[in-house]
């Protein structure tokens, strides 16, 4: 996850949480890093997302659909270019006003 946030190893993310999902983690072990990397990356794209939702759903059932609505509604958990600017974290001015990761 951490090669994520610094930008690196977006392919390795399906796989990732594909194994995660199929231990049987709870929901909320599943959401929270990827919620984080949906604020840093400006949302999930497209191919990483869609998969990702569908394959949450089919495991942790119908009950999941209302946690996925919620974080959508709160721009924490999005598909890239599904959210308005003005209503996205900006994590990447974040990062470089408070030097959070050093190359």
């Amino acid at each position: 996850m951490q090669r994520c946030i610094m930008g690196e190893g977006e392919r390795e993310i399906p796989d990732y949480y594909e194994n995660l999902i199929c231990f049987g983690l709870p929901l909320e072990k599943i959401l929270r890093p990827l919620c984080l990397y949906s604020i840093i990356e400006r949302g999930v794209h497209k191919k990483i997302f869609r998969p990702l939702v569908t394959e949450i759903i089919q495991c942790y059932g119908p009950e999941s659909i209302m946690s996925l609505s919620s974080l959508a509604r709160l721009g924490m958990f999005n598909e890239q270019g599904s959210v308005q600017p003005n209503q996205q974290f900006n994590f990447a001015e974040l990062k470089k006003e408070f030097r959070l990761i050093v190359k």
